[in-house]
């Protein structure tokens, strides 16, 4: 384990995290080898690179997402990953932008503490859904507003830039509108819904946005689960 390199504990944990998500037994084997790995993420915290810092932070969260303690040596994982989101800001493609808002609201979901290194990385990572608006694809905006939603139903701060984000996703909903499938449909009514109840402002686009993907609930409405 001492040998292990930065490239080699991504590509581990986020293997292991992809195994767990397509439906692999969490064993105690399993269990075992994420805590041995996870110390080594504290240490090398200065070798990981954007892609790495993105697939580390979605590999964790979608652990904790099915059961992974979260112990010190975790918490400290994700401590020490967070102050490199701001540093590396402008180097993250859509994908991970979309992977780490992702990733950091399932761990809010799952108890994770909003410190001010996480909340300083949520607001380093809001302005690039602006600049990157126009590259998101269906299932990336949907799980990036579900992420917005989610952050602030667990108290992130309705920030100018928080509000910029959503009004830049909203017209990308109505283009791509017959793109979402029932899951990205589900995940988008409830994220709107949880936006509002949550004051933001119901503006024309959020209105349209809405009345976009009522048509599209009905015609998948067999593809729902109960």
């Amino acid at each position: 384990k001492d040998q292990f390199n930065a490239q080699d504990i991504t590509n581990l944990l986020w293997a292991m995290a992809k195994l767990v998500d397509n439906q692999q037994a969490r064993t105690q084997g399993l269990k075992e080898a994420v805590a041995v790995l996870l110390p080594h993420v504290n240490v090398q915290k200065d070798q990981f690179n954007a892609q790495g810092i993105a697939n580390l932070l979605w590999a964790v969260a979608k652990l904790v997402d099915n059961g992974q303690e979260q112990t010190p040596e975790l918490n400290q994982a994700v401590a020490a990953l967070l102050s490199h989101v701001n540093a590396q800001k402008d180097q993250f493609i859509r994908q991970h932008i979309a992977n780490l808002l992702w990733a950091m609201a399932k761990l809010v979901d799952n108890g994770q503490e909003q410190t001010p290194e996480f909340n300083e990385a949520v607001a380093a990572l809001l302005p690039q859904v602006n600049v990157k608006k126009d590259q998101f694809k269906a299932q990336g905006i949907a799980n990036l507003l579900w992420a917005i939603a989610k952050l602030v139903d667990s108290g992130q701060e309705q920030t100018p830039g928080l509000n910029e984000a959503v009004a830049a996703l909203l017209p990308h909903v109505i283009a791509q509108k017959d793109q979402f499938n029932a899951q990205g449909i589900a995940n988008l009514l409830w994220a709107i819904a949880k936006l509002v109840d949550n004051r933001q402002e119901r503006t024309p686009e959020l209105n349209v946005t809405v009345a976009a993907l009522l048509p599209n609930v009905k015609a998948q409405k067999d593809q729902f689960n109960a």
